[in-house]
């Protein structure tokens, strides 16, 4: 029997469209082992990043497609208006707004954060660059010490 609290190897294995086996990265499972940034090109790009996810209503459980996250957004401010406080209102309605805004481009950096799967899909589609300490693009994963 394994122990739950061990971590386990720091290469897994993804399917690659190419159909070759490359090894995955440790940061698609750990969020800590690096610092990626998503480069969010394009409403096609991100569409292809966010197929078969989705995103549900906190107040009714409706569910929606992660992308376009107006979608999802225009429900939560229309339909729940009577229930929803001014802030929820305010923060969610930046959402509203269809396309890639910055607003939907800092959303699914949140969502790229918390999603392995996200991840895993920006990195098979050619969209994860490494960030180093001051935020800039670097070509290698930067080292990183995890305590």
């Amino acid at each position: 029997m394994s122990n739950p609290t061990e971590k386990g190897s720091t290469v897994h294995q993804s399917p690659i469209t190419s159909h070759q086996s490359l090894p995955e990265p440790a940061w698609i499972l750990d969020v800590q082992a690096a610092t990626i940034a998503c480069l969010f090109e394009s409403s096609e790009k991100v569409f292809q990043l966010c197929e078969g996810e989705f995103n549900h209503c906190e107040l009714c459980g409706e569910r929606f497609p992660l992308w376009p996250i107006n979608l999802w957004a225009r429900h939560y401010v229309d339909a729940h208006l009577e229930i929803i406080t001014l802030q929820q209102h305010q923060g969610v309605l930046a959402l509203c707004t269809a396309g890639l805004t910055d607003a939907a481009k800092q959303f699914l950096s949140v969502q790229l954060v918390t999603r392995s799967s996200l991840r895993r899909r920006a990195y098979e589609l050619g969209m994860t660059r490494f960030v180093d300490a001051d935020g800039k693009f670097v070509e290698r994963e930067p080292t990183r010490i995890i305590q």
